[in-house]
């Protein structure tokens, strides 16, 4: 939102999923982590991609981008951050994927 975006929070990968469904319209972009409870992002950014092929997913995570992104070889994320990232960083990453 400091960045001048409207935000749509889940708290796992299972509400991303049912609010996905629910403004699907709305949403340009996902940013998914990696790490989330009861549903992972791995499972969640390959179902958002099955719902909606051309949805942008910025990945985040803790682990390094190479230890990631081959998870991800058949259809990679739009991006990735490491985490800990500055809100520049995100700002800049956002900013690449949506132009």
């Amino acid at each position: 939102e400091l960045l001048g975006f409207t935000v749509l929070t889940a708290a796992d990968g299972h509400a991303a999923l049912d609010l996905f469904r629910e403004r699907a319209a709305d949403i340009r972009l996902a940013l998914v982590d990696l790490t989330m409870p009861r549903l992972g992002g791995e499972d969640t950014a390959r179902l958002l991609h099955q719902e909606r092929p051309d949805l942008p997913i910025l990945l985040i995570s803790g682990f390094s981008e190479e230890e990631v992104i081959s998870r991800f070889a058949s259809r990679p994320p739009a991006g990735f951050l490491e985490k800990p990232f500055s809100l520049e960083a995100l700002r800049r990453k956002i900013r690449g994927i949506l132009g």
